[in-house]
């Protein structure tokens, strides 16, 4: 519910939360049983939890958490920042 409440991208209340998607997960690893009792605690700690309590890494993309195998390759992300044409120049004096 607390998700839903903080979502401030999505508008439709019915789409509200956190998409959390299963890559490469194997049938083993979709049967696991994992008990938590648990109180305020940051989904993101909740989510990193229990991937590692099933043998799954998490990774937060723009619109969702997936959980994948710890083997599973990382997707390389490229930023782009925009710098003065002088940057380099001034930070040498």
């Amino acid at each position: 519910a607390k998700m839903r409440e903080l979502d401030c991208i999505e508008s439709d209340p019915q789409k509200k939360g956190v998409n959390i998607i299963f890559q490469g997960v194997t049938e083993e690893q979709k049967k696991k049983k994992v008990s938590l009792e648990l109180q305020i605690v940051p989904a993101a700690f909740v989510l990193e939890s229990l991937a590692k309590m099933v043998g799954l890494q998490m990774r937060v993309d723009a619109h969702a958490v997936v959980l994948l195998p710890k083997e599973a390759n990382q997707v390389l992300q490229t930023r782009v920042y925009e710098v003065p044409p002088d940057f380099l120049i001034q930070k040498a004096k």
